[in-house]
């Protein structure tokens, strides 16, 4: 009996040794990977800097901590001056799941992009699951931010409840275009107060639902957008489609798709289909803060009464058709808006 205790002891301490030597070898690649990352960066003039890194997550996973993280790109444009914070950052792997990398951010970040002023962001859990494979870049991850809250200079607090983002990336098939596609779901966001609010601080509910196709070009720049590349992605037959929009504002409820282009002056152009309720209140606040002009929002209030439908448990439903084309927003042939001209660089 003692015999059998000492091997089952003696084989208990093996599979430990074994799942511990695993686990230091694991946490050894990711870190050295984590510093061949960042050299790549700096080799192309970024600046990086943090604390010594920490691991930790024994035995179940492997994960890395970096506190007091900062990289700064190393121009001051749009496009590259960017400048990022963060009190710490947490990479890991779990060794049941190897192939999904969670990244959890901690504490107080900081954004600031060109010239703007630094935009601070905290969270009650932001985390971040990508999917991995060896020798190939990532292609789709998901972020979850619970309790959001961002600082925007001069204007207040924007504030969520819940964030879930998810973005892929679809390879291009042979002759075809690649495809981006982005999802936003977002709950409770409370805006900062502005005397032109005119649906309200709060937007209960906002989920967009976007696809990119014709990835654009890389930039012969450091600029983000150019007409260059612009003009070669709606060429190449570029179109954003918005294939879902659901927006619950105020008194106003929106369930939309939209399909969008860039017409021969490269200016926004498409088509939108919109199922609305509380319509004749938003036009109203919309008039009442100085955002619509009075008479354009009576023909659109005369026009949407009649196509409405009424509903025995509900307010009134209506679905329109909306044009967007020499930057004129119209509700079927009447005038809404005039937007004014994108001057890209």
């Amino acid at each position: 009996m003692r015999r059998a205790w000492w091997i089952g002891g003696a084989v208990a301490i093996m599979v430990a040794g074994a799942q511990a030597a695993v686990w230091y070898v694991a946490a050894t690649r990711m870190e050295a990977e984590l510093r061949a990352f960042v050299a790549a960066r700096e080799a192309r003039g970024w600046i990086f800097t943090s604390a010594p890194f920490e691991r930790h997550g024994w035995p179940f996973a492997v994960r890395l901590r970096v506190p007091n993280m900062r990289l700064t790109s190393p121009s001051p444009d749009l496009a590259s001056g960017l400048e990022y914070e963060a009190e710490e950052i947490d990479l890991g792997l779990s060794l049941l799941q190897p192939r999904r990398l969670s990244v959890r951010w901690g504490g107080l970040q900081r954004l600031r992009i060109g010239a703007a002023a630094s935009v601070p962001l905290t969270g009650d859990h932001v985390e971040m699951t990508i999917a991995i494979a060896p020798d190939t870049p990532p292609r789709q991850g998901e972020l979850l931010a619970e309790g959001l809250r961002l600082d925007l200079p001069g204007a207040g607090a924007v504030m969520a409840g819940r964030v879930l983002l998810h973005v892929a990336h679809i390879p291009a098939a042979t002759g075809g275009a690649s495809t981006l596609e982005i999802g936003i779901d977002a709950n409770d966001i409370v805006l900062p107060p502005n005397p032109a609010d005119a649906l309200g601080q709060k937007v209960d509910h906002l989920i967009v639902d976007v696809s990119l196709a014709g990835m654009l070009p890389r930039p012969p720049s450091t600029t983000l957008l150019d007409r260059q590349r612009l003009v070669s992605w709606r060429d190449s037959g570029g179109s954003l489609a918005l294939r879902q929009l659901l927006l619950d504002w105020g008194k106003l409820s929106l369930r939309g798709s939209a399909t969008l282009a860039l017409d021969d002056r490269l200016q926004p152009m498409g088509t939108a289909t919109a199922r609305i309720t509380g319509h004749a209140e938003a036009l109203d606040a919309l008039v009442a803060a100085q955002l619509l002009a009075p008479r354009p929002a009576v023909a659109a209030k005369a026009i949407l009464g009649l196509l409405s439908k009424k509903k025995e448990d509900g307010p009134p439903v209506v679905e329109v058709p909306l044009t967007l084309q020499d930057r004129t927003l119209q509700l079927g042939r009447i005038p809404l808006a005039r937007l004014p001209e994108i001057f890209w660089p």
